[in-house]
């Protein structure tokens, strides 16, 4: 029961992204704004949830993951009420920023909480998979959805749909979710801040550069502020004796890795998703619908892959699925190098299928690993290290392909020339499978005894265990 009232929350916060999205035209039409406006109500949830994921994990680690999810949960389902509330553009941006915030505290918690729930290596990657799948479900169905919603009851009922689920869920969870006494140890505000404003610098010049070049002194300013900020993060959190982000659990071979494969797969499924969309409608002429429908084929097999990709991981090893699903990743890819207009569906789909599979078969049993050899007490840190390079890779593989097709001779040729460097980036997943422990139920054996774990990694336990 608590596996899937976790799962309910992980389905509404990912639901959230894509049913937003397909709101965006009708949001313009009822409160205005412009464009820029309207990406902001994207833009300003992302910016949110990249700056705060670690710390979020962090807090988790010290005050009580499940009192941090519940808060998470809470406020997330209080701001969606406040979404569908907004009176004007602006109050709409905000609340979906403070949505962002309690946004990220889910997204890492959750996956900590489902290690705690799940000792068993076998029965942990199969926990794993299943959140994964649920969250591919709530992308693959997000845009049929989102359009009946906002056809039949307007913009403000994809935040109303949010209410009843968290009215339900919380009360719920509280009852059935077990309370480990939380580690303790001493916050870190100084590292959040300095974290805060490399992420946000990063976050908002990418983010800019994708729609006025990399040139714009805006996007120069807020890159340089970034670099600043990261240099005084690493700086303080070297010195301090309970860091947010402790390096030595960055320096892990395992994590690093899954961190690289996070955001070398997520550098290559947004550029897709953009560039897809944009063949579809403006290209071939297709409508929304018509190419959402097209979509099923990548966000179904991103289900699935989610789903089967950590179990088979625990049988045939980590090293050997990331490689093979990497090698998937990279074929499919460089096969919708071949698009060209009018290109019929029946010429494409399983390129879209091996993307959508490839992956997640390459980022969950890298996560699953990543999690296993890092210290017990430091589960939500390590997921939220992992799920703030999946935002970075989002928006950097955004931000490249608008620098992609702003220097391309039209929107076919800058398609190929992304899909093959996303196809470069599936390459490098493999690489970095070599640093992945091969062995899953060892590491996950190990996972269960931070106190040797974190001798055998340097990390000084008075430190780690906050």
């Amino acid at each position: 029961m608590a596996l899937v009232l976790l799962c309910t929350g992980v389905f509404v916060v990912n639901l959230d992204g894509t049913v937003v999205a397909l709101a965006l035209p009708e949001i313009g039409r009822d409160l205005g704004g412009g464009i820029a406006g309207l990406q902001w109500v994207i833009d300003g949830y992302v910016l949110a949830v990249g700056c705060l994921l670690v710390g979020a994990g962090a807090l988790a680690d010290t005050l009580g993951r499940k009192r941090v999810f519940l808060a998470g949960l809470v406020g997330f389902t209080a701001l969606s009420a406040a979404c569908a509330l907004a009176p004007t553009l602006a109050t709409l941006v905000a609340a979906r920023v403070v949505q962002g915030v309690f946004g990220a505290a889910l997204l890492p918690v959750s996956l900590a909480l489902v290690v705690s729930l799940y000792p068993q290596p076998r029965e942990r990657a199969r926990a794993i998979g299943v959140v994964a799948g649920v969250g591919g479900l709530a992308v693959a169905i997000g845009p049929v959805l989102g359009g009946a919603l906002v056809a039949g009851y307007g913009w403000q009922s994809v935040f109303w749909l949010n209410v009843p689920i968290g009215l339900a869920t919380v009360p719920a969870l509280a009852a059935v979710l077990p309370s480990p006494p939380a580690p303790g140890g001493r916050l870190d505000p100084v590292g959040q801040v300095l974290f805060t404003a490399f992420a946000a610098g990063l976050t908002y010049g990418l983010i800019e550069s994708a729609r006025h070049g990399w040139a714009e002194p805006r996007v120069v300013t807020a890159l340089a502020a970034s670099a600043v900020a990261l240099v005084l993060f690493l700086a303080f959190e070297r010195r301090h004796a309970s860091p947010m982000l402790p390096l030595d659990l960055v320096r892990r071979p395992a994590v690093a890795a899954a961190s690289a494969i996070n955001f070398l797969g997520f550098l290559a499924l947004f550029p897709t998703l953009l560039l897809l969309t944009l063949f579809l409608q403006d290209v071939n002429g297709l409508s929304a619908v018509e190419a959402g429908v097209r979509f099923l084929a990548l966000t179904g097999a991103l289900t699935v892959g989610s789903l089967v990709a950590a179990s088979a991981a625990e049988r045939w090893g980590t090293r050997r699925v990331i490689v093979l699903a990497s090698a998937l990743l990279a074929t499919g890819l460089v096969g919708l190098t071949t698009l060209r207009a009018g290109s019929g569906y029946g010429t494409y789909w399983w390129f879209l299928v091996l993307v959508g599979f490839g992956i997640p078969a390459a980022i969950a049993p890298a996560t699953v690993a990543a999690l296993a050899a890092g210290p017990a007490g430091l589960m939500a840190t390590t997921s939220a290290i992992l799920n703030t390079f999946r935002q970075f890779g989002a928006v950097v593989g955004v931000a490249l392909c608008g620098t992609v097709l702003a220097a391309s001779t039209g929107l076919i040729a800058g398609m190929r020339l992304a899909f093959l460097l996303a196809a470069g980036a599936a390459v490098l997943c493999a690489v970095a499978s070599a640093f992945v422990s091969p062995s899953p139920a060892g590491s996950a054996r190990t996972a269960l005894q931070p106190e040797a774990s974190t001798a055998r990694a340097g990390i000084d336990p008075a430190r780690s265990s906050r």
